[in-house]
């Protein structure tokens, strides 16, 4: 999907440059010798290392992630059962709280569930698997882009990787400046760590790259620029085109349409910066203007434009470098809480209506008061199982009976208590307190979430048994335990004979363990947990898989618990309640199918995606918009995950197209900082340039250049880039 073997992989190269000795020098590390190579021999230059631990440096778009996944190929190709495993994972998804091993371990079983199972280590301590792999070092981390972190936290990963030992195998990209300034603040290097980094192109093999890729469009396209190529080789096309990420663009962006000979326009395009922007910036319209990729999935470069631009904020906001679809729902926090809110309003209502209907077959209201023609007891525990648990329960009560039936009457009379007690008396007052509390549960729901990863269906008769037993033995311990503190509370203390041992009087009689039995039996019903299993996403073959086989678990699932849910209620209650339960499981159903639920992934997804399409952030199909732009080449795929293609086009993605711009903001600017910046211009007479790095999210900073005539060119990430500022 990459191209990288269309129409050939590019010669990229590296050595050991004097950038690189001085980061191997911080290190105290002798001299590397014979280290230089080219793209196809990575495998053999690691093989030669010992210990095998290797710096790939590079400047951005040089080639170091396709070199990095070349040589895990490579290793995995030639790996042996007493060898570690190579693992890409991206430096950005580091939290420096976590050592080395257990950052290790958590990506693998973020992606491989099954790596969390306990085990015993060498010292008999109970770990998981992952971190036992970590620590022995059966697992080659290949930690990619160092430069990505923070600026204060690069030194702190250092650190790490040196606490780890110098003698275990790694492999790290990074820029070099960042890389060097880390060194620098921490006052030493990776431990005996080979360092190299990866060198531009030459003139000659990008031309060579260009003919070669573009071979069907007409000759001579490319003449004009080879021709400031070969005058210019220090100058800003040179420089661009020589870099293998910006020589692709060059390619697709031409390759069946427009003219390259725009790019040796030095008015419109005066350095580098302006030149890599509008290769950047042309990408994404270039691959949707043509029939490149899915024909499943049309829509509008504009169109196509906007939901990229969407996807890359997030990311950036998030601070992950892949897009997972189970995490979509984080995109939408209002909509979550509003969802919650419905949900509680929607199902409190249904229950409102059940109940109603429930006791008027049994009774009717007279003057604001119930009156029954039955006992509650026959309603509610009227079942097969109730009837022999109601003996048990009768002599429960007996001794607080008058008490009871006092109560109740009280509750059922007394308008102030029935206000209180019975919302469903007045259907307004129950709907403004269901709203109420819906809108407090949404809060607390988005302020506590935790992702929810994917999970499968995993049916094992052993398992199933035991979370059947687990359930009966657990619910009737938990009921037996109730019953004694109930009964110890409530008891008269006036009878001494029957106050303290009244509990064990009670267990003595057959009625009460019949009683308890019943209530096991219920404690079958936790068996559907026992169902599923996390899914190993680094294995779905698409996003969509891992999407489709979590629905289908989850449906499964709530079909299965709902079935013995409404089963309990009849042996329980008899069939009118499991009628009622019955017709709650489906109003419950379809309010899943329309709102969501963020407990399952699929289904949190679904609820975010609504939010999403009513505002035209992501298309509705987004799956499959995604899959299409893998197809094109924009996004790359990482088992269920994606990742843009690099993280040049996923930043020129969310400078364009940031997630929020505010009155606030457009007001500052204008009010605020301009007039500011022109009074600055006065002062000093001449042209002054300011500039702040956000060191979180690199190039996402403002760079102002003022001068006695007043701004001049203004770059900001929410508001893009004017160059020369059309304002005064």
């Amino acid at each position: 999907m990459r191209q990288i073997n269309d129409p050939r992989p590019l010669p990229v190269r590296w050595e050991v440059t004097p950038t690189a000795s001085a980061a191997t020098a911080a290190a105290a590390n002798a001299t590397a010798v014979d280290l230089g190579g080219q793209f196809e021999k990575i495998l053999p230059l690691f093989l030669r290392l010992s210990p095998a631990r290797l710096i790939i440096l590079g400047s951005a778009g040089s080639g170091k992630s396709v070199l990095v996944i070349k040589l895990a190929r490579d290793l995995l190709a030639a790996r042996q059962a007493d060898m570690p495993v190579p693992v890409v994972i991206p430096a950005a998804a580091w939290d420096l709280d976590t050592d080395l091993p257990e950052w290790i371990a958590d990506q693998l079983c973020r992606n491989h569930p099954g790596l969390a199972d306990r085990v015993r280590d060498a010292t008999g301590k109970v770990t998981t698997l992952a971190i036992a792999l970590a620590t022995d070092k059966m697992v080659l981390p290949i930690i990619d882009g160092l430069d990505e972190l923070p600026k204060d936290q690069r030194g702190r990963a250092i650190d790490k990787i040196n606490k780890f030992g110098s003698d275990a195998p790694l492999v790290l990209t990074s820029r070099p400046e960042e890389l060097l300034a880390a060194l620098a603040a921490i006052g030493r290097g990776v431990a005996r760590a080979a360092v190299v980094e990866v060198l531009p192109l030459e003139v000659r093999q990008a031309e060579e790259y260009l003919i070669e890729a573009t071979a069907v469009a007409p000759a001579g396209r490319w003449n004009s620029v080879f021709a400031c190529l070969n005058s210019e080789p220090d100058g800003p096309l040179s420089h661009v085109l020589c870099t293998p990420l910006m020589l692709w663009l060059a390619r697709t962006v031409y390759e069946s349409a427009g003219d390259p000979a725009e790019l040796v326009d030095q008015t419109r395009f005066s350095d580098i910066e302006d030149l890599e922007d509008h290769l950047l910036d042309a990408f994404v319209p270039t691959v949707y203007a043509g029939t490149t990729g899915s024909r499943r999935f049309r829509c509008q470069p504009r169109q196509a434009e906007r939901w990229l631009g969407f996807l890359a904020a997030h990311l950036d906001r998030t601070g992950r470098p892949d897009f997972a679809w189970w995490r979509l729902i984080r995109a939408t926090p209002g909509w979550q809480a509003v969802c919650v809110a419905l949900r509680t309003v929607l199902l409190g209502s249904a229950v409102w209506a059940v109940t109603n209907w429930v006791l008027t077959r049994h009774g009717y209201w007279d003057k604001g008061s119930y009156v029954s023609h039955a006992t509650w007891h026959s309603i509610l525990i009227g079942g097969p199982l109730g009837i022999q648990a109601w003996p048990a329960l009768n002599q429960l009560l007996a001794f607080r009976a008058q008490q009871i039936h006092h109560d109740m009457h009280v509750l059922m009379t007394n308008p102030q208590y029935r206000a209180g007690f019975l919302p469903w008396i007045s259907l307004p007052g129950f709907e403004i307190t269901l709203a109420g509390l819906g809108i407090m549960a949404g809060v607390v729901a988005v302020a506590t979430r935790k992702d929810v990863s994917p999970r499968r269906l995993r049916v094992r008769p052993v398992s199933v048994a035991r979370a059947a037993a687990r359930g009966a033995i657990g619910r009737s311990f938990i009921t037996a335990g109730l019953v004694i503190f109930v009964l110890e509370l409530l008891a008269p203390t006036t009878a001494t004979t029957t106050g303290p041992i009244f509990p064990a009087r009670f267990l003595q009689h057959w009625s009460t363990w019949r009683a308890l039995l019943v209530v096991a039996a219920t404690g079958a019903t936790v068996i559907s947990v026992s169902l599923v299993t996390p899914s190993d996403v680094s294995r779905s073959a698409s996003p969509a898989d891992a999407l489709r086989v979590d629905r289908q678990a989850a449906w499964s699932v709530w079909a299965v618990r709902q079935m013995l849910a409404t089963a309990v209620a009849w042996l329980w209650a008899g069939p009118e309640i499991a009628a009622a339960y019955g017709l709650l499981a489906v109003i419950a159903t379809l309010v899943r199918v329309v709102l969501g639920q963020p407990s399952w992934a699929a289904q949190g997804y679904g609820e975010a995606r609504i939010w999403l399409f009513a505002r035209g952030q992501m298309p509705w199909r987004t799956l499959g918009f995604l899959a299409d732009a893998h197809r094109r080449g924009v996004l790359r795929q990482m088992g269920a995950v994606y990742q843009f293609r690099h993280i040049r086009l996923q930043e020129r993605l969310a400078v364009a197209h940031p997630l929020m711009i505010t009155g606030m903001d457009r007001w500052a600017r204008r009010e605020l900082l301009e007039p500011s910046l022109t009074r600055l211009s006065v002062l000093f007479g001449e042209d002054l340039t300011i500039a702040a790095h956000d060191e979180n999210a690199r190039q996402h900073g403002w760079e102002i250049t003022v001068g006695p005539a007043g701004l001049r060119s203004y770059r900001d990430p929410r508001f893009g880039s004017a160059r020369p500022s059309a304002e005064p």
